[in-house]
């Protein structure tokens, strides 16, 4: 999970992400940042990255032990997009393989899974932990949107251009701090089980920092109201 807690009609996807061209679009600002027109309701996955999720989950149990997989999606110079799995993590960690890019090459997204062995209560559909979120704030970082899978359940948080500026203004390191208890803060109030509470954690999280929220199944994932 990163540092998380302890075990606890849809639209295609742009044209820079299918490798027609093209550059990827600056993300609309939440309306607390000035206006701007929302994201779009839904978001349809790149089937290179629902491919590379899928694998990457069906790697998260060897031998029956929860170990979190993950990778980077990456637009390669010719337009073709890629998935490159990085080395296995462990039962609550994944270390994203951004060394992977070679030159010429475009980060589009970066990916890991959230899995819960039987000992630790067999969890599945456990969204973001806070660190997940707040690495994005890191440049060292440089996706726009990050992915998490859980069971069948696939949750995605996107970068808006007001979410950019507040790293800017905080700078790195005290942005991603302030996320980060952000999303502490409101686990630790929230009720329910693991799911409910990373649930309301993460809604708390993106509303507060001005970050786009999706989660769904299959290739489809629909945009979560944070405000609710």
């Amino acid at each position: 999970m990163s540092g998380g807690p302890p075990p606890l009609p849809p639209i295609p996807y742009p044209a820079w992400l299918s490798g027609g061209g093209g550059t990827p679009p600056s993300p609309a600002p939440a309306p607390a940042a000035g206006g701007g027109a929302p994201a779009p309701a839904t978001f349809t996955l790149p089937p290179e990255l629902k491919t590379g999720m899928k694998a990457a989950w069906d790697a998260s149990f060897p031998g029956g032990k929860s170990q979190e997989q993950g990778g980077i999606l990456v637009r390669k110079a010719d337009g073709t997009m890629e998935w490159r799995p990085g080395p296995a993590g462990n039962s609550g960690s994944f270390s994203v393989n951004y060394g992977d890019l070679k030159a010429g090459e475009t980060l589009v997204a970066s990916a890991h899974t959230h899995p819960y062995d039987a000992s630790e209560g067999g969890h599945t559909d456990v969204t973001f932990s806070g660190a997940d979120i707040g690495n994005m704030a890191l440049g060292s970082r440089p996706e726009d949107m990050k992915f998490v899978r859980s069971g069948d359940g696939i949750f995605m948080v996107q970068e808006t251009q007001a979410f950019k500026d507040f790293v800017a203004a905080k700078g790195d390191a005290a942005a991603r701090a302030e996320v980060v208890k952000t999303w502490n803060d409101s686990f630790a109030a929230a009720t329910g089980t693991i799911q409910e509470r990373a649930e309301a954690a993460v809604k708390a999280t993106c509303q507060a920092h001005h970050l786009d929220y999706f989660k769904g199944t299959g290739d489809t994932l629909t945009k979560v109201d944070v405000t609710k």
